[in-house]
């Protein structure tokens, strides 16, 4: 059993981390004492955005954190092609790429079913907000979750005086130069499994105390928050 353990742990995202930044502290540093020429290191920084996707991958949760984390490699490869001149890449190219990427995955977050849960629910929470703002006060006691988009604007949810029915329950929370707050009851455990891209998810949320375990229900908050962020709390 031990040695299944240290096998498990045999690569992890500090191990990844650790030996990139001890193998570009080891050159610089070989190079100022003169012994090894490091004048053209600086054309393997990409090397950087390989080994945070990669440090990303082992850890990443669901489709979308394991797309995030091999759109990383790929650019840092395409950058790291470039310096070799093996391609020409960048930074011009990559903003398209990177609004591409938002795209696919916005469309891919849309046609995702959601078992339970339709647009005319009234134990949904369903909105799409362009340049304004919303602010509900959901009480139901049979939330099933739904799906929120802000752009350019924001949406404040309060699901405190809520309850749910079913043990587990997905709610889809996308940002776009914009942002969703959304409050939950104490005795809800939230797990955020969103991507962020120039943006950020934010767990704010108490944890609920084991010795209540039979009522504790959880919520999983998906989508992507780009230019944008999403924040729970309680």
């Amino acid at each position: 059993m031990q040695n299944d353990n240290q096998t498990q742990r045999a690569v992890t995202p500090s191990l990844i981390a650790g030996a990139t930044i001890l193998f570009i502290g080891a050159a610089l540093l070989l190079g100022n004492l003169g012994i090894i020429q490091t004048r053209d290191m600086w054309s393997f920084w990409p090397l950087l955005l390989i080994a945070a996707g990669t440090a990303n991958l082992i850890d990443a949760k669901g489709t979308q954190g394991r797309a995030l984390s091999g759109f990383l490699v790929i650019v840092g490869g395409l950058f790291l092609l470039n310096n070799l001149g093996y391609v020409h890449f960048g930074f011009r190219t990559l903003w398209p790429l990177i609004l591409i990427w938002i795209g696919v995955n916005f469309l891919w977050n849309a046609t995702q079913s959601r078992p339970g849960c339709s647009v005319s629910d009234t134990c949904c929470v369903n909105g799409f907000q362009v340049f304004g703002g919303s602010k509900q006060r959901v009480i139901t006691e049979d939330f099933k979750g739904g799906e929120v988009l802000a752009v350019f604007g924001g949406y404040e949810i309060d699901l405190t005086g809520s309850s749910m029915s079913q043990p587990l329950v997905v709610f889809t929370a996308n940002a776009m130069f914009g942002g969703v707050k959304l409050r939950v009851p104490d005795t809800w455990r939230v797990r955020l499994d969103g991507v962020a891209i120039f943006g950020g998810y934010e767990d704010k949320t108490r944890t609920p105390p084991m010795s209540d375990a039979a009522n504790v229900r959880h919520l999983i908050i998906k989508g992507m928050a780009a230019f944008g962020g999403v924040e729970v709390s309680n």
